[in-house]
């Protein structure tokens, strides 16, 4: 049995994507479709760090360009989990190239082939920050290192490791991360106040707290960032932490779609064209005539433009599973493949669904554009049925959103094809969540 597409949502979608083709052109056309964080090619972009408001469009992009991997040395120790969020441009620190993330200064080392921290606290200590870090953090000043002239490294090692038996709290919390090396370099005092236990390692610090404080509860372990420091204390270049204005990546010729493919589901679907001459006579848009076919509605996007392509395809079909049946197993990092009218692969990495209510009931009436409205950023939308079947009206309970960024291009012998890379063109149209201060280019 066919299990057709709710037609209030889609003919609500549809109304709204009709009427974004007939501003799409104007001056004043906001942009859609906005997330705090996107993949682009070799990197990623984030706006969360900007501090130019929780709407904002600038931000950050950590990548692996010129030859220098530090998207790739951000994933393999923790990425946000362990380092925060990137928090400036990229900028040289001490001859080396280097990045801000929240929790310390990203430093790559070539004659290691690898990113390390760079000791951040006893930097600040160097540039004669010591009393400003107690007076604005309560972090002590290094112990005398003197006291360890003539040992070795795992000595002083051991030796620092003691100072975490000072707070049961704090060890436990410092110790937990395997890397804690690699994240914290080592401990270099300790103190106590009536608030609470301190203490201050290489790159960070950890506070125990006695009572309670508007950033923490009594008890709790909080760490002080070590890039978050910096950039408070004005070490960073001022040009390093000017958030981006954002990248426009889109292919020089885009292409209409003619295939899609999804390798981590084994999807490999013909595009059904729909234009506006097909919608129902409800205005609803057309749902796949195929279980394995997936509908592009060509007043959508095309694959590789500056825009968002729409698709849509069916869950199942007379009780068997259809060409979006597991579409909800797709997360951040997988690949959706556009194959254009030309042969030419459009690649486009899942966003996933930490931006946007993916599971969306339909009795909802959702803010439509941020998912099939015009945008200046070349993505896809994916739309399909899922939640509990409803017999009496013939439909599903919900629909399932996916979205996914364009990151590459290749040919059909699949060598890999130039992306146009354009600042976003903030003088053709505005975000109208933006932070007023944003620059806006002329």
């Amino acid at each position: 049995m066919i299990r057709p597409p709710v037609r209030r949502l889609f003919a609500y979608l549809v109304s709204a994507a009709l009427a974004l083709q007939l501003i799409a052109l104007s001056p004043a056309t906001p942009a859609q479709a906005h997330v705090p964080d996107y993949p682009v090619p070799n990197g990623h972009f984030f706006t969360q760090t900007s501090a130019a408001g929780g709407d904002s469009l600038l931000g950050f992009t950590i990548s692996d360009a010129d030859g220098v991997p530090l998207w790739n040395e951000f994933k393999r120790l923790g990425g946000i989990r362990t380092l925060g969020y990137p928090a400036s441009q990229r900028f040289i620190w001490n001859g080396w190239v280097a990045q801000a993330v929240q929790r310390g200064i990203l430093v790559w080392h070539p004659e290691r082939s690898r990113a390390e921290l760079a000791n951040v606290m006893d930097d600040l200590s160097a540039a004669g920050y010591d009393e400003w870090l107690r007076a604005r953090h309560g972090i002590p000043a290094p112990f005398d290192e003197n006291e360890e002239a003539g040992l070795e490294f795992e000595a002083v090692k051991e030796r620092r490791l003691r100072f975490l038996d000072g707070n049961a709290a704090v060890k436990q919390r410092f110790l937990a991360e395997r890397n804690w090396q690699e994240l914290y370099g080592l401990p270099v005092a300790f103190d106590e106040s009536d608030q609470a236990w301190v203490l201050r390692t290489q790159r960070v610090s950890f506070q125990h707290w006695k009572v309670d404080v508007p950033w923490a509860r009594k008890g709790t372990v909080t760490i002080t960032h070590g890039g978050d420091v910096a950039k408070e204390a004005g070490l960073l270049p001022a040009e390093a932490v000017a958030p981006e204005t954002p990248t426009v990546y889109r292919a020089a010729s885009p292409e209409k779609p003619s295939r899609m493919l999804i390798p981590k589901l084994r999807v490999d679907a013909p595009i059904a064209t729909f234009s506006l001459n097909d919608l129902d006579k409800d205005g609803a848009l057309p749902s796949p005539k195929r279980a394995g076919d997936v509908a592009w509605y060509d007043y959508s996007g095309r694959a590789g433009e500056a825009n968002n392509a729409v698709f849509a395809g069916h869950v199942d079909w007379n009780g068997t599973a259809a060409v979006f049946a597991r579409i909800k197993e797709l997360i951040n990092g997988d690949q959706v493949v556009m194959v254009g009218e030309n042969g030419t692969r459009f690649i486009y990495e899942v966003l996933g669904c930490d931006d946007v209510e993916c599971h969306l009931p339909v009795s909802t009436t959702p803010d439509v554009d941020e998912f099939v409205g015009f945008s200046a950023f070349s993505h896809l939308t994916m739309i399909t049925c899922e939640g509990e079947w409803d017999r009496i009206k013939r439909d599903y309970s919900h629909r399932r959103i996916v979205r996914a960024r364009l990151v590459g291009i290749t040919n059909g012998a699949g060598a890999p094809q130039d992306l146009v890379a354009e600042p976003l063109p903030y003088n053709g149209w505005i975000f109208n969540a933006d932070a007023p201060s944003s620059h806006r280019p002329n």
